[in-house]
């Protein structure tokens, strides 16, 4: 489940990514992944799903950008007229606030990170939300961004409220630019090569604390 990082989408080609493989591997799926989702998008959906079924042997989460929840921007317009320092910290807030709301499901969750890192150090405070790879970016050889640029960038409401010196920071440290080998041109998504790679290494881990797929 995730945004559209849970498929390969880019304008009118579509695949289904992951899901493609773990299908051929034998797996029945259940693909709860719709573009542009928030993390609390993502467990408002799964949350409903569990409640009909809970017989999932598996939940696999491709995290994304938590500053996703704050919308409707408008609404929450005063985080982003903070400095920096104060906005990197109510990203990881955010971040910690998703992880709560997740691990309360009490479900085995397994973790990928997708357009945001994996905070391995919050993590640590959630038995339920298992870290398999921390950053599908970093995976592929690429630098993770610290925060990365989703929709409300460019929100004309949000753009008036940020400071220079977060605006400086955003343009010179936090522009995704991502190999074509692994991500589609648009710089965001993984393409169907990089889903195959996530998925060979989610079938070859031996760790029975992160072990995802039935051998």
């Amino acid at each position: 489940m995730s945004d559209s990082n849970g498929y390969c989408a880019v304008r009118v080609a579509v695949h289904p990514g992951l899901e493609f493989y773990l299908k051929e591997y034998g797996c029945n799926v259940t693909n709860l992944s719709v573009g542009n989702s928030s993390n609390h998008d993502i467990f408002n959906r799964l949350s409903e799903h569990v409640q009909i079924n809970n017989s999932y042997d598996v939940i696999i989460w491709f995290q994304t950008d938590p500053l996703r929840n704050l919308r409707p921007y408008a609404e929450n317009i005063e985080v982003f007229k903070k400095k920096k320092e104060d906005f990197i910290q109510a990203h990881d807030e955010l971040l910690d606030s998703i992880y709560a709301k997740f691990n309360s499901l009490c479900l085995p969750i397994y973790c990928l990170g997708g357009t945001t890192k994996l905070d391995l150090a919050l993590l640590e405070k959630y038995p339920n939300l298992h870290p398999v790879i921390p950053s599908v970016i970093e995976m592929f050889g690429e630098e993770h961004i610290k925060l990365w640029p989703s929709d409300w960038i460019k929100d004309p409401q949000v753009l008036k409220s940020l400071s220079r010196p977060l605006v400086d920071y955003l343009y010179s440290e936090c522009e995704p630019k991502l190999s074509r080998e692994w991500f589609f041109p648009d710089g965001i998504h993984p393409n169907r090569k990089a889903h195959k790679k996530i998925f060979e290494y989610l079938a070859n881990l031996r760790d029975p604390a992160v072990c995802v797929l039935p051998r």
